[in-house]
């Protein structure tokens, strides 16, 4: 009876597995197609309706910090608790931080503020549980969410485990694509983006212009091409280091908006952290996913059914 019901569990397990990972794997499927079929245009030329842009991330107004990263121009953090049910368990959203949810996408013709409140994303997440944070993280984590969280846990059962924070984000200067619904800006529509980061825009589009240099920074293993990790590692760092333009350290700077992107009534927004050809690289192996879910799928399911009739047959 013992091993009847344990390779029923085998089963059910196998195709929740499988069936997980072909939904995945469709999903990115899809989302590569998408991004491969569809011409990118410049920002300065994109026209009305449903466009690709790629460029940069830069603030728009105030840089906000993460709980766990610093100076970041997109971010959403869900915070989840581990509830359980009987012999099991699973992480239940109890609160979304949606406190930065605009940023503006810069490239060398223009600027597009990116309205991101409701997007498909795929960027860069960060799963951290609250037991695993420092002193400080937590001391900036009880700050903001003590008050805006139900049940929020007292600072002695953090080491428990039982809560986690799921962190979404696009660091200010990452690399960025954004297919959306562009509408040309007004003469009199703004944004206020920190100096600093304009400066080190300006500082990256100079070097990208020059191709050994760019190549030279940014190739970490040297094999002559710069892959999605190497551009989104190393225009991080660029960030963080450089910006010596003649402009101030601190204030912002005022720039003309080329356009605004965001959501359809079909379609949602979606933002990628990375530039087209890396995200059909990152995707190439939705397929291989897909097909192994379907393998663990049937395997799941056949194991069931064969316990099933073993079980009721006369």
């Amino acid at each position: 009876m013992s091993s009847s019901a344990d390779e029923l569990k085998t089963g059910f397990c196998f195709a929740f597995l499988g069936g997980g990972l072909v939904l995945q794997g469709l999903k990115q499927s899809a989302a590569r197609r998408e991004v491969e079929d569809f011409p990118k245009s410049r920002i300065h030329s994109a026209a009305q309706g449903w466009n690709e842009v790629q460029g940069y991330a830069l603030s728009f107004g105030d840089v906000v910090e993460g709980i766990t990263r610093e100076r970041l121009a997109f971010y959403r953090c869900e915070i989840q608790k581990y509830v359980r049910s009987g012999n099991r368990g699973s992480w239940v959203t109890q609160y979304v931080d949606r406190s930065k949810m605009s940023f503006v996408i810069a490239d060398e013709t223009g600027f597009a503020l990116v309205m991101a409140d409701d997007c498909e994303e795929y960027v860069t997440e960060n799963i951290t549980k609250l037991s695993d944070l420092t002193s400080e993280q937590r001391d900036r984590a009880d700050l903001k969410y003590r008050g805006q969280v139900r049940d929020w846990p007292e600072a002695e059962t953090w080491g428990k485990g039982s809560w986690r924070l799921v962190e979404k984000y696009l660091s200010v200067g990452s690399p960025v694509l954004v297919q959306g619904d562009f509408r040309s800006a007004s003469s009199e529509q703004f944004a206020s983006i920190p100096a600093r980061d304009i400066a080190g825009f300006y500082d990256l589009i100079k070097l990208a212009q020059d191709r050994g240099r760019f190549l030279k920074l940014l190739d970490t293993d040297q094999n002559g091409k710069i892959d999605d990790r190497e551009l989104r590692h190393g225009t991080g760092i660029f960030f963080r280091t450089t910006g010596k333009q003649n402009l101030p350290a601190t204030g912002d700077f005022i720039v003309a908006l080329v356009g605004i992107l965001g959501g359809d009534s079909e379609r949602k927004l979606t933002v990628i952290d990375t530039h087209q050809a890396h995200f059909i690289e990152r995707m190439r192996y939705a397929i291989l996913k897909t097909i192994l879910g379907i393998i663990l799928l049937t395997a799941g399911i056949g194991i069931v059914y064969t316990r099933v009739y073993a079980r009721f047959r006369p």
